[in-house]
């Protein structure tokens, strides 16, 4: 029954959504998974071509504060000049294609609309990732790409049907929120109970990513969440403790699918600290920041003298593992960027959690797990990244709510 509820909403999705954003949608998060290989060209073709269609649709007018930071990071990486293995001016250029796709740059109804639609597209792959990757936990089936800087302490290793175990995470995450929020709005008892299910089975899926990062982040985007759904204090702290005392009766069945997790923690513990295999990246974004406070090193680049260590830097493709999204803002475009900036952050934010309902109170969760999560993870200024995309298209849409 609910199967081919599904099947009727996608079809009632799909002709009622604007075609060229449809696909578009599909073609950006399929990328996410293994199990459907997107040549590159033709990715950055689809971005090229809706990036086009979008610019041809009514609007009214571009988002400013957007635009100004747009404007400096070209004067910034003239005055900086960063080395040319970073190949920061084709980050750049890649960026601001993203950028238009996606973000709140394009301002009015029209394209806000479209916007909403790729995000219920994301939170549709969200949830059947989530869902699937449990499943092929126990099928055997991984399309995590191997690297053997993943394997250091042998957990981690599970992508399940996306590309990496740390994009996992926060996918399967995001559906977590998504299926509390299909729950909570379902008014059939027996819907609600198959979407919890998609809950757990995505939290599973969480698990046996052992991401830390996207584990807390789900944590406090599930809350936040609920909260705003719930909309009362009494009914929020009813449906936690609901929740709660479900998880501790039902622990002896899905405690098992934390072992990764505790064994990677563990791992890091040994290591040095608990934080240990990102406080080497976290100590070069401050000491880049240190080094040019005003400016930074430059966008989508690092202080090699800074950043040697602990193979922050492929000096082959130029790709830097920053470790946190939020201490790049600072230390690659510095405080005037970082100024320029954060109101996008902020305004996005506060305009989703003052707003009431339901879908405003899931944008809202959905938003927090990215706002932790980059803490830890360091995507926001890769054009090329899944989880960039997922974030921007997530603050656009919480800016236009």
């Amino acid at each position: 029954m609910i199967g081919s509820e599904i099947l009727r909403n996608i079809s009632h999705f799909y002709h009622e959504c604007d075609k060229p954003t449809f696909w578009f949608g599909v073609l950006m998060m399929c990328r996410v998974s293994g199990a459907f290989p997107i040549p590159q060209p033709l990715i950055y073709g689809g971005m090229i071509l809706y990036a086009l269609y979008l610019l041809l649709q009514k609007h009214h007018g571009l988002y400013t504060p957007l635009v100004i930071f747009l404007i400096y990071i070209p004067l910034q990486l003239i005055i900086v000049n960063p080395d040319s293995i970073f190949k920061s001016w084709e980050r750049y250029v890649l960026f601001l294609l993203m950028i238009t796709c996606v973000s709140s740059l394009i301002e009015g109804a029209k394209t806000a609309g479209l916007r909403k639609n790729i995000f219920r597209i994301m939170l549709f792959f969200c949830i059947f990732l989530g869902v699937g990757s449990f499943f092929a936990k126990f099928l055997g089936i991984n399309f995590m790409l191997p690297d053997e800087k993943d394997y250091v302490f042998g957990v981690g290793t599970f992508g399940g049907l996306t590309t990496h175990s740390m994009t996992l995470g926060p996918i399967a995450g995001i559906g977590v929120i998504y299926g509390s929020y299909l729950s909570m709005r379902s008014e059939k008892r027996s819907k609600k109970r198959i979407y919890w299910i998609f809950t757990a089975l995505c939290a599973c899926a969480l698990f046996f990513s052992a991401s830390r990062s996207a584990l807390l982040a789900t944590i406090g985007g599930s809350l936040v969440a609920i909260y705003r759904m719930k909309g009362a204090a009494f009914k929020f702290f009813k449906t936690i403790v609901g929740i709660a005392v479900v998880g501790i009766l039902s622990f002896p069945i899905w405690s098992g699918a934390l072992d990764a997790v505790i064994a990677k923690n563990e791992g890091n513990i040994a290591a040095g600290s608990m934080y240990s295999s990102r406080e080497d990246r976290w100590e070069s974004r401050i000491d880049e920041f240190k080094s040019s406070p005003l400016l930074g090193v430059g966008f989508d680049a690092v202080d090699m003298k800074l950043s040697a260590k602990g193979g922050q830097v492929d000096v082959s493709t130029g790709t830097v593992e920053a470790g946190s999204s939020w201490l790049t803002l600072l230390s690659m475009t510095g405080i005037i960027g970082t100024l320029l900036l954060l109101p996008v952050f902020i305004t996005s934010y506060t305009r989703v959690f003052k707003k009431k309902g339901m879908f405003a109170g899931l944008t809202c969760g959905v938003l927090t797990l990215f706002y932790i999560h980059m803490m830890a993870e360091g995507y926001i200024f890769y054009g090329g990244s899944p989880l960039a995309f997922m974030v921007w298209l997530t603050m656009a849409v919480a800016h236009d709510s």
